[in-house]
């Protein structure tokens, strides 16, 4: 079966952002294996490959329109079945990537994943984020791991006091929250982009807001 890509593609055109026949055919096989191990792990739920493309792989990719540089070492805190991190991670090969995640099924789906796809520079912890001591990472991302304001006080502590970024997955109506808080945790906003309507009902007031880490907390 052949994996439509298009609206990746038209994505990574539209923003500059980097694209391949060796890009494209990791996806493919990242969504083949997203598919073929929910049905034994329920990794994802009931979902049609192309509902995987536009609500899981597109979603995930939004995140590489802010004007951060995908390069050095990033976390991805509460990352399920590797989503935001593994589709980054093949659009950015170069990133060091750590995926954190406490599930142990879907621990072991992320390791046949990254064996399958030939990723390297790629850590898997089955741990946590409270229980783990790591070095201070470029950017920290999830995408529904803790509530908005929470999440910035979390990831702050994982980056680079000084220029690391902090990535937000959230809704619109959270963003008020967030400026509330950032200050007081050394974060200036940097952008914030509206995320192409991936439900499938078309609806929907997600964005993904970049901070960068100006001094420590």
């Amino acid at each position: 079966m052949t994996i439509d890509l298009t609206p990746i593609q038209a994505l990574c055109h539209r923003h500059g952002l980097p694209w391949d026949d060796q890009r494209a055919q990791r996806l493919t096989l990242y969504i083949e294996l997203l598919q073929k191990f929910s049905r034994t792990m329920n990794l994802i739920g009931p979902m049609s490959t192309q509902d995987i493309v536009r609500e899981l792989i597109l979603d995930s990719l939004i995140p590489a329109t802010t004007p951060v540089a995908f390069e050095g070492a990033m976390i991805d805190v509460g990352t399920g079945a590797g989503l935001p991190g593994i589709p980054l991670k093949i659009l950015f090969p170069d990133l060091a990537l750590t995926l954190i995640e406490p599930r142990r099924k879907r621990v072991t789906f992320m390791g046949i994943a990254i064996k399958r796809l030939g990723l390297e520079q790629v850590e898997i912890f089955e741990e946590r984020i409270e229980e783990l001591a790591l070095p201070p990472q470029d950017i920290a991302i999830s995408k529904a791991f803790q509530p908005p304001p929470q999440w910035l006080a979390t990831a702050q502590e994982l980056v680079r006091k000084l220029g690391g970024h902090v990535l937000c997955m959230t809704r619109e109506r959270e963003v008020p929250a967030m400026n509330e808080v950032a200050p007081q945790l050394g974060l200036t906003l940097v952008h914030q982009t509206e995320c192409q309507p991936a439900t499938r009902d078309g609806v929907d007031d997600r964005v993904v807001v970049l901070w960068r880490a100006e001094s420590a907390s």
